[in-house]
């Protein structure tokens, strides 16, 4: 399995182990909450998304502090917020109505995977909408993932 997968399928772990079945992929899972949309021949989804809370998530294997928070990043998760069958899909009905967060996650190779790592990875996620947002940017957010030491 090439490093991407490894780095989302970790994710997928962490993610299910804290928000269980609310949890949906973009790039489907065994238990069928996965979706795709094929918008003229392009392939238009997220990574993940919680409907409860009106989340978009979307996990970058780039490495170093240059990598993240890339114009091409930032758009690609405005543009999910924006697709109006991703919008149908997570409840969101009405064009006023917004989301609350897009989070980018990238890789932290300072931070192994440990259970101390992951509760640091958790509180991150408590804490998204209380988080300082980016000054130039509204409701998007960075999460670092802490990942095994094999990277």
């Amino acid at each position: 399995m090439r490093l991407v997968g490894k780095f989302r399928e970790k994710i997928i772990l962490l993610l299910r182990k804290k928000f269980g079945n609310e949890l949906w992929a973009g790039y489907g899972l065994t238990d069928g909450k996965g979706f795709s949309i094929d918008d003229h021949g392009q392939k238009i989804r997220p990574d993940f998304f919680l409907t409860n809370k009106k989340w978009l998530l979307d996990a970058k294997n780039k490495y170093g502090e240059g990598k993240h928070w890339l114009k091409e990043d930032i758009g690609q998760i405005c543009l999910y917020g924006r697709h109006n069958e991703i919008r149908e899909k997570m409840k969101i009905s009405s064009h006023q109505e917004e989301l609350q967060a897009l989070v980018l996650m990238y890789p932290d190779p300072k931070q192994a995977l440990s259970p101390e790592t992951i509760k640091y990875f958790d509180r991150q996620l408590d804490s998204v909408i209380n988080m300082e947002e980016n000054k130039y940017l509204n409701k998007i957010y960075k999460v670092l993932v802490p990942i095994p030491k094999k990277y």
